[in-house]
């Protein structure tokens, strides 16, 4: 039973901080700016979406959805991170657009991602 209890503990070490859907949202912009900065993605928006709630699931899922600017590489590196990051964070969809560039330059892309992080109910 203790050695179920610290399992369960870990896991939920990677689930958001925070109280409210709202909180979490914050929490999850948080991360994903620091992984931009780090990627040298430009994130232009970021939008709030509706908390999911699934009946019976002990869990919410809190997407963000974000409209960034970069590189092919650059955005290859902030999805990797996403996906690897010691928060639970997926990413749900991805919209690409290619943007023309002048003939020598980095082809630039924009993007549309949503990302859900997890959040335990608070009410059981």
């Amino acid at each position: 039973v203790a050695s179920l209890k610290k399992a369960l503990m870990k896991g939920e070490s990677g689930l958001l901080t925070g109280k409210t859907a709202a909180l979490a949202a914050a929490d999850i912009q948080k991360v994903v700016q620091e992984m931009a900065e780090k990627s040298q993605v430009e994130i232009r928006t970021v939008r709030v979406l509706k908390a999911e709630d699934a009946e019976g699931d002990p869990y919410l899922s809190i997407p963000v959805q974000l409209s960034i600017f970069s590189t092919i590489k650059h955005l290859q590196e902030f999805l990797y991170k996403i996906m690897t990051s010691a928060k639970y964070l997926t990413v749900k969809k991805v919209a690409i657009t290619v943007r023309r560039t002048l003939k020598g330059e980095q082809e630039r892309v924009s993007a549309e991602i949503t990302v859900h992080g997890f959040l335990e109910r608070t009410e059981k």
